[in-house]
């Protein structure tokens, strides 16, 4: 099951309460964990957020069978966007840095991103912290 909270300006939705088809639509869309590949189920993920004008941050996550997928995203003052992913041994992850993003730091190490399309970076098992800022104010 998908399960997890969005926060926004005016305060947090639990997806819990929510309807089985708004809380995966708000979990993969929002939260921003989708199913990767053709291979067996979540053996592959991209974490992709899909930041929305009045939404702040997500927290969500998804239960597979090598264990749970975490990602919690928050956008901070000066439009740092920060992703916080916990990945299970036997996944094998992919963020996305979206366009316009010249630079990010994952685990506070700098890192060029490319700035003109999307990069996809692989995150290993484990936890990890990678941030950068938005190309346009939210």
């Amino acid at each position: 099951a998908y399960v997890g909270s969005v926060g926004t300006r005016r305060g947090e939705i639990d997806l819990g309460v929510l309807g089985r088809e708004i809380e995966v639509v708000a979990t993969v869309a929002v939260g921003g964990i989708r199913r990767e590949g053709d291979g067996p189920a979540f053996r592959q993920v991209l974490l992709d957020p899909q930041v929305t004008e009045g939404v702040t941050s997500a927290e969500t996550w998804k239960e597979t069978p090598y264990g749970k997928v975490l990602l919690k995203w928050k956008i901070k003052k000066g439009n740092k966007m920060v992703m916080e992913m916990e990945i299970p041994p036997g996944v094998e992850a992919w963020a996305v840095i979206p366009p316009g993003v010249d630079f990010y730091y994952a685990d506070g190490k700098k890192e060029y991103a490319g700035g003109t399309g999307s990069a996809r970076i692989r995150v290993p098992s484990g936890k990890q912290t990678i941030s950068w800022t938005l190309p346009q104010q939210l």
